[in-house]
């Protein structure tokens, strides 16, 4: 399939793909190495102007993404990031979706002061969400975020099991749930039995019988941790049997 792109939209992406080639694509192997923050190459997205890439027109951004029509460009934008670096493009994509959840939910207040900070102080910002269902027996920290109402406001405590552009990122939404740690549904440790068994009655006739659930195991789910239930699930046993038969011509 062919897609036309108008010249704005070629042009963004070509800016984008000689700074990844000539900037980024040097820089990768010594950031995979050391492990660190991509901090120049975001200073050189700053200076090109596409670390404002969804920044609404009306605040001094590009006016990408999919509150404002245009999430091609965007997508291509990072490919050609992607290319050079992948883990760069992962810190890029994590500010992105940050500036598109403030574009979508911040008041006119907030996006003025954010969006502000983005286009004229080059603030980098990022999401953070992760967080594993349960603890593993191997650790010695448990992950996980609780939330208290008070008033104005909620007070958040608590850790999370990774934190993309941690270490360079000036801004962050940090991803939480009310309901309880993660925020995230997960079915509980489920083991169930079921058996089946054919009989063959005649050369072209069988009986099959199943049983599902024969241990009687409870399913449910769960928010972030085991002690927020979402639903409990009562299945009891189920049994079944048919008949097969295959003609011989």
């Amino acid at each position: 399939m062919h897609i036309e792109l108008d010249p704005p939209q070629i042009e963004l992406i070509t800016r984008a793909r000689d700074l990844a080639r000539k900037s980024f694509a040097p820089r990768a192997p010594e950031y995979d190495r050391t492990a660190a923050f991509p901090a120049e190459d975001f200073k050189d997205l700053f200076s090109s102007g596409l670390l404002a890439a969804v920044v609404p027109r009306e605040h001094g951004g590009l006016g990408l993404g999919p509150y404002r029509g245009d999430v091609l460009t965007l997508w291509l934008i990072t490919k050609e990031i992607a290319k050079a670096d992948l883990s760069l493009a992962r810190c890029w994509e994590g500010h992105c979706n940050s500036l598109v959840l403030l574009d979508g939910m911040g008041t006119p207040e907030q996006k003025g002061r954010w969006f502000n900070g983005v286009v004229n102080k080059g603030e980098t910002w990022v999401a953070w969400s992760g967080e594993p269902q349960a603890r593993a027996s191997s650790e010695t920290m448990k992950f996980g975020t609780n939330t208290t109402k008070v008033e104005g406001g909620w007070v958040v405590e608590g850790n999370k099991a990774f934190a993309t552009s941690a270490g360079g990122a000036q801004w962050a939404i940090l991803l939480v749930s009310t309901a309880g740690p993660g925020g995230d549904s997960y079915l509980y440790a489920h083991y169930q039995v079921d058996a089946q068994a054919t009989m063959r009655l005649a050369s072209a006739v069988s009986v099959m019988v199943y049983g599902l659930n024969l241990n009687n195991e409870v399913f449910g789910f769960y928010n972030g941790s085991p002690q927020y239930t979402i639903q409990r699930e009562f299945y009891n046993r189920t049994f079944s049997f048919g008949l097969r038969w295959v003609p011989k011509f």
